[in-house]
């Protein structure tokens, strides 16, 4: 029995413990998965195969693919692999996962986008960018060509009423496409039991192997014995908040390209529409609130922000409680919490408050 101890953040993964590959189901052995669903090469030929699992905390979409993944998908894929940052390192597991896209930066609770760890120059930033550009634009695409569209419309229209979205151009640059703001990039992933309590949207994922060998991950729901083989190209879409899963490389090479969004990010987004609110500044002694100044005028707070000097216009949002107000001139005092908790009082405009309990903290 494991204690709370071995329990891992807010994930809840248990220290080490992580499927094998030997517990894996073969042809003709299940291992005791009461579901097990298998690459369509070894399920008559029948590419295309789509399925839909209904669940107690959801469905699971899953679709093997036609052919290849687009050659987007695998060169972000390599290039994200190669200069940017592993996400984790944990006892019990293996692979390599990196992250793209939309982040808050914990330093400045400002909004902003994962960069390169190696060689960051303009020139591998700029890659990045375009890369996941491109990437994302045609995961989209291929996304609402299988089983995963209507969940996904509905995903991104929810993200989009909060601005947590991004919009890059069509190809022929004719119109716009929206897509989700939140990447991860996997490479034979073998992890623990959790839940993406990071995530404020369903994921959406494409798992695709090695071109020269026979390579297989499995993506695992334990709580409802699920095994999906990922030994072809297949796209698969949960909703990784409440369904517990994991996965086990088994053999040869997989990658995996995923799409979602931040639940920092999310509540970002809230943050900044709730200053848009009425009566978001009606506030009184004791109320907890977020102040908001721009990063390079953080200095007058005795505060040095790394990221003042390249983005000194962007709003910086941190939670503070007031403890002084002067409605004669609309002069607020607050202290802050958190990790500015030991600086000391700090005057703001009443304009530049706003009340914690105008933001809707579950997004």
């Amino acid at each position: 029995m494991m204690n709370d101890k071995q329990l891992i953040g807010k994930r809840g993964q248990i220290n080490g413990l992580v499927y094998a590959a030997t517990q894996m189901p073969g042809k003709l052995n299940n291992k005791g998965w009461d579901h097990v669903i298998r690459n369509p090469v070894e399920n008559l030929g029948k590419e295309g195969l789509a399925y839909d699992i209904k669940t107690p905390e959801g469905n699971i979409k899953v679709q093997y693919l036609r052919g290849e993944v687009p050659t987007s998908i695998s060169k972000s894929v390599k290039h994200f692999m190669e200069n940017h940052t592993p996400t984790r390192s944990t006892q019990g597991e293996s692979g390599v996962m990196v992250a793209a896209g939309m982040r808050v930066d914990t330093t400045s609770s400002s909004r902003i986008m994962y960069v390169p760890s190696k060689n960051n120059n303009n020139v591998t930033r700029g890659r990045s960018t375009l890369l996941l550009r491109d990437a994302a634009r045609d995961f989209n695409e291929l996304l609402t060509k299988t089983i995963c569209k209507e969940v996904m419309l509905r995903d991104l229209k929810t993200l989009k009423n909060i601005n947590n979205v991004m919009v890059f151009p069509t190809n022929d640059n004719s119109s716009t496409v929206t897509v989700h703001p939140t990447y991860a990039i996997s490479h034979n992933l073998t992890n623990s039991i959790h839940c993406d309590v990071n995530d404020s949207s369903r994921s959406f994922a494409v798992f695709y192997p090695s071109q020269s060998e026979k390579s297989c991950t499995w993506l695992l729901f334990p709580v409802y014995n699920i095994a999906i083989q990922c030994a072809a190209s297949v796209v698969i879409s949960w909703d990784g908040r409440t369904m517990e899963h994991c996965s086990c490389s088994e053999y040869g090479e997989v990658w995996s390209f995923f799409c979602s969004s931040n639940r920092n990010v999310s509540r970002h987004c809230n943050i900044e529409r709730a200053f848009q609110k009425k009566k978001y500044n009606r506030v009184e002694v004791g109320d907890l609130v977020y102040t908001r100044e721009r990063l390079g005028k953080m200095k007058n707070i005795n505060y040095a922000d790394p990221n003042a000097k390249k983005y000194p216009k962007k709003w910086m949002y941190r939670k503070a409680k007031i403890v002084k107000y002067c409605k004669n001139n609309n002069a607020i005092t607050v202290v802050f919490l958190a990790k500015l908790k030991s600086l000391s009082s700090v005057n703001y405009d009443i304009n530049h408050v706003c009340r914690v309990d105008m933001v809707d903290i579950n997004s």
